[in-house]
């Protein structure tokens, strides 16, 4: 259990690879809790969607491998026409970042009628360490911040959530999530600086400190931010997620917040949001005025037809609005 599975390189949010190392014993203690959760048999299929330098691609790799399902590898047009894809090949197991599912849901007119797994991990947990699920017909519970819960951390997994100032998150407070547990990597390959700041003991365990900010609502934990997506602008500290979270609750669709430059040099918020979305540039923006402070509204609004995503998926900030 001690040997080494595999490595897996990740820029996070620093834009510097590293080498993500995972044993044998963190990969053999994650598939058995899913297999607990999820079981597969020989007549699942499964669609792989990601790249397989995202840990993500492991979940589908080795569980089909471990019960002797088929596994379907998605080309990127298929990726941009999912539903298609799932009912040609009866896809039984979907397993992708939140955009694709965005997208499969507006392809299919009606709702999925499937069990969903709302997973959550860090690749240092070993691709998901807990996870919220919602049976077929549930409605999707949102937090107060839009967001849908985390849920709770899988068997012999701790969390703790940590104040900038070292102490115990008080309850409904953010605080940062710290991971400890059988399923945490042994650390960043050959990078001692990146893992004396990533990894620490205390209390007589060994927590891995994800910079993600979390509190904990009514159906588990729920994510609340980054630690390190803080911007300022004109003198205040605003929160890039805050921003999202309360447009997203008025307008109903996909949103990202980040910051450009205009012809003068000057930083300005804006925001972009799904085109199909019906209410106007000025009711959203008067909206957005009764739930955050004025130096937290987007000076623009625009309209995106597609929006980025890097090779994992995932909605890509950077790609959107550059340096923000």
């Amino acid at each position: 259990p001690e040997s080494l599975c595999y490595v897996l390189f990740t820029s996070g949010t620093t834009g510097i690879p590293k080498g993500v190392t995972i044993k044998r014993g963190s990969l053999t203690q994650y598939l058995k809790i899913r297999r607990q959760q999820s079981p597969v048999t020989t007549e699942d299929r499964f669609i792989q969607t990601n790249d397989l330098s995202f840990d993500v691609a492991q979940e589908c790799l080795w569980r089909t491998l471990q019960d002797g399902a088929c596994l379907y590898e998605a080309s990127l047009a298929d990726r941009l026409s999912p539903a298609f894809f799932l009912s040609r090949h009866r896809i039984t197991q979907f397993i992708g970042v939140p955009s694709l599912l965005m997208q499969l849901r507006r392809q299919r007119s009606s709702d999925l009628h499937s069990v969903i797994d709302n997973l959550y991990g860090p690749t240092e947990a070993t691709v998901s360490c807990m996870g919220f699920r919602i049976a077929p017909g549930e409605p999707v519970p949102e937090a107060a911040n839009g967001q849908v819960p985390m849920g709770e951390p899988f068997a012999d997994m701790s969390v703790r959530l940590v104040t900038t100032d070292g102490t115990q998150a008080p309850d409904g407070a953010p605080g940062e999530l710290w991971l400890s547990g059988p399923q945490l990597s042994p650390g960043y390959l050959d990078s001692p600086e990146q893992n004396a700041r990533a990894f620490v003991e205390k209390d007589g365990k060994r927590w891995y400190k994800t910079g993600d900010l979390v509190f904990r609502g009514a159906h588990g934990l729920v994510f609340a931010g980054r630690v390190d997506s803080q911007i300022k602008l004109h003198g205040f500290r605003i929160e890039l997620e805050e921003v999202e979270a309360a447009l997203r609750k008025i307008s109903g669709t996909t949103v990202l917040a980040g910051t450009v430059t205009d012809s003068h040099g000057n930083l300005r918020l804006v925001a972009a949001l799904d085109e199909e979305c019906p209410m106007d540039d000025a009711a959203i923006l008067q909206a957005c005025r009764k739930l955050l402070p004025d130096y937290m509204v987007p000076g623009e609004l625009r309209r995106v037809r597609n929006f980025p995503v890097n090779i994992n998926g995932k909605l890509d900030r950077h790609a959107l609005f550059g340096s923000s």
